[in-house]
């Protein structure tokens, strides 16, 4: 994701990053984003971690997809 804006004095910003998920693979998932600010002008890699929590009866899942509102 590239965060840009055509104003220098105001800062582009993520507020609000959600997830949406099938009841069948878990039943609740927790995310955070790593470092939570980067430096102006500064490329910064961002680490997204999801922990899902299932019943045990199912098989998981190996693929996220992020969808960018736009």
């Amino acid at each position: 994701m590239i965060l840009s804006t055509e104003d220098p004095q105001v800062a582009p910003v993520v507020d609000v990053l959600s997830i949406e998920f099938t009841d069948a693979f878990v039943q609740t998932a927790r995310g955070r984003i790593w470092p939570p600010e980067a430096r102006l002008n500064a490329e910064t890699r961002f680490t997204y971690t999801l922990w899902p929590e299932s019943n045990g009866e199912d098989g998981g899942f190996d693929r996220l997809r992020f969808k960018v509102a736009g």
